[in-house]
């Protein structure tokens, strides 16, 4: 029996996995590069964006330390982007440094998981912003994920979402431009293929909706997921909002509601009351900590691909974490097919 035999279901986690990360971890640097250093925010400079989008690779190579920040919060659980600036602006912020290496030096020693670790980045905050809220989801961390946004949607996307244009204009759109991380003709191949074999093709991302349906529609990608099972950040907030619940990965909540569907209720999923064992016919796809540590949490089997932040240096990490199987990219599940 092929591995796709084995499955019903397989739900994918989109970045690092089908999409690629790159932009979405250009506007994390480039956000709290602005945040930092611009006169609207905390800093003192009138930076010109044009000039930040042409130097993104050396602002991200320094706020990023060569992307080993991404990989450490990664493997802390931190599955947002957003919340990746936002981890590290809280410690140039509350450490008062420009010096990123000391910035992860510190989460480093602090050594807190998801989501402990964002009550940890408030606290450095609160250093210098004294009694202002800046947890996580505050006002502050708002405006920090509307800067990040302004840089990923591009001026344009900016104004159709949000009804206004960035505070600093001549920002150029990353999700306009994305292709999927194996190329349209290839990813189309596999997803076909996936349905011919009657799977349902499933998602539990953090993307927010409007920035799945962008790319995979210029992509003509959307024909192959089946919509009952599309679960995005935009679910994961309303649900959390509904039962006070913190429901971001690595709770599992996200694949739980796709693998049942969107219209299953929340309130069955969070308390427990599914049939558990259908769960032993689908198979979970993911690049990250986040990801696999959900899996666990439901007693699902999960597949790695080596194609995250980290590579096939990640390796040792699924390993420890006894995933199921490890690929060094999507791809490869098929050839198991």
């Amino acid at each position: 029996m092929g591995l796709l035999d084995k499955y019903e279901k397989i739900i994918f986690d989109m970045d690092g996995v089908i999409t690629s990360e790159n932009g979405y971890w250009n506007c994390a640097a480039l956000a709290v590069y602005e945040l930092l250093y611009d006169k609207r925010y905390y800093g003192t400079r009138d930076l010109d964006t044009r000039w930040m989008y042409e130097n993104v690779a050396e602002i991200r190579k320094n706020i990023l330390c060569d992307d080993t920040t991404i990989a450490m919060f990664k493997n802390f659980g931190v599955n947002s982007n957003w919340d990746l600036a936002y981890l590290t602006l809280s410690g140039a912020i509350g450490l008062d440094t420009e010096d990123f290496k000391l910035v992860q030096e510190h989460y480093k020693e602090v050594n807190l998981n998801a989501p402990e670790i964002y009550d940890h980045a408030a606290e450095l905050y609160a250093r210098r912003f004294g009694d202002m809220d800046c947890t996580r989801l505050s006002p502050f961390w708002v405006n920090l994920q509307t800067v990040f946004n302004e840089w990923y949607y591009g001026d344009k996307y900016f104004k159709q979402c949000y009804g206004k244009a960035p505070a600093k204009k001549g920002k150029h759109s990353f999700m306009a431009n994305e292709v999927p991380m194996h190329g349209i003709k290839k990813t189309k191949a596999f997803l076909k293929t996936l349905k011919k074999k009657g799977i349902s093709v499933s998602v539990g991302t953090g993307r927010p909706s409007f920035e799945f349906w962008l790319p995979m529609k210029k992509c003509g990608l959307l024909k192959y997921f089946d919509k009952n099972c599309l679960v995005m950040h935009d679910h994961v907030m309303e649900a959390a909002e509904k039962t006070g619940l913190f429901l971001a990965k690595p709770n599992p909540y996200s694949f739980l509601k796709a693998a049942y569907g969107l219209d299953y209720p929340d309130e069955k999923i969070v308390s427990g009351d599914y049939d558990k064992e259908y769960l032993k016919k689908v198979l979970i796809v993911g690049d990250a900590g986040a990801d696999i540590l959900a899996a666990k949490a439901m007693n699902t089997d999960f597949a790695a691909v080596l194609t995250g932040v980290n590579g096939k240096a990640a390796k040792g990490y699924f390993e420890e974490l006894s995933s199921e199987y490890i690929f060094d990219d999507v791809l490869e599940l098929i050839k198991e097919g």
